[in-house]
């Protein structure tokens, strides 16, 4: 199955999270599961919610 454009440019942002440290691998996967879905008002406020959690723990 191909992967629509929105879905792959989330998987490039997810990745490039996780690699900047912002994300957990688990975080990210949480986030591509929910676009891949079509819930992308859930996957932008968890994922909101997983920086909100990241800057408040000191380490932006």
């Amino acid at each position: 199955m191909a992967q629509n454009p929105l879905s792959r440019r989330a998987g490039e942002l997810t990745r490039a999270l996780v690699e900047a440290g912002v994300l957990t691998r688990e975080q990210a996967g949480k986030v591509e599961r929910l676009l891949a879905e079509g819930r992308q008002e859930k996957a932008g406020k968890l994922l909101g919610k997983y920086m909100d959690e990241k800057t408040k723990s000191g380490n932006p």
